[in-house]
């Protein structure tokens, strides 16, 4: 068997559960290259697709920045009004 992280060989070993209600042992197996443990519910939840999808997309924000008549540089964006910063303007 061969590790999905560095291809490297795995070998069975049998590890304690660290539940301390439960005095129970399970078996998994450890890549001998880099210590990665997969068991049981590892490779089931590996097998099961990723859904991954948002509710609703993203979507870009769009904005302006310019510099208004007494030195502020204001940012415009759609459907938020403006946000004023007082200071020096853009170089």
């Amino acid at each position: 068997m061969r590790c999905q992280r560095c291809r490297g060989l795995m070998v069975c070993e049998t590890f304690d559960d660290l539940n301390m209600e439960t005095n129970s042992l399970y078996s998994a197996t450890r890549c001998i290259n880099c210590g990665c443990i997969e068991d049981a519910v590892v490779r089931a939840n590996r097998s099961r697709p990723s859904v991954r999808r948002r509710a609703t997309p993203r979507r870009r924000v769009r904005y302006s920045v310019h510099q208004d008549s007494l030195g502020s540089v204001c940012i415009d964006q759609p459907n938020r009004g403006s946000l004023q910063l007082t200071g020096p303007g853009p170089g």
